[in-house]
């Protein structure tokens, strides 16, 4: 049988040892985890914008891949600095708690832009297997895209 013993502020050590546990759950996710799993993508992303930019003819999925590309990387780094380093115990600066409307506007613009740019690419994808002459004739046009 599991006794629990009160403590001086009426909390059992059972409860006291299970939020100790989330504690060391939410480090482990937060603070180990998703560094590893953003630093991958940041790689990832980093390497198709420089491997799409240096090509010199560019098709309209080239321009929507570096879009998304640079938008994933935007929106990687403002979950990694809103999730990841609290985690780790760096807090965040005055100017930071000033700002932060801002940057929560900034990351669901990101957000945003990376789910737009998906919906897009996957209309061009469906276009080039369905209805490929007018697949070509969106390549011939200029698309204007934020990148």
């Amino acid at each position: 049988a599991v006794v629990s013993t009160q403590s001086t502020w009426g909390v059992s050590l059972k409860q006291s040892q299970l939020a100790d546990e989330m504690v060391t759950l939410e480090f482990i996710i937060a603070g180990v985890v998703l560094p590893i799993i953003s630093l991958i993508g940041s790689f990832g992303n980093i390497s198709i914008i420089v491997i799409y930019s240096k090509m010199k003819y560019r098709r309209i999925f080239d321009h929507l891949l570096i879009m998304i590309s640079t938008f994933g990387l935007l929106t990687t780094w403002r979950i990694f600095h809103i999730i990841t380093l609290p985690a780790l115990g760096w807090g965040h600066s005055e100017l930071e708690m000033f700002a932060f409307p801002l940057l929560s506007f900034l990351g669901v613009f990101y957000l945003t832009s990376f789910m737009l740019g998906t919906l897009c690419l996957t209309v061009e994808r469906y276009l080039l297997l369905t209805n490929n002459k007018l697949h070509r004739s969106l390549n011939r046009l200029t698309v204007i895209l934020p990148v």
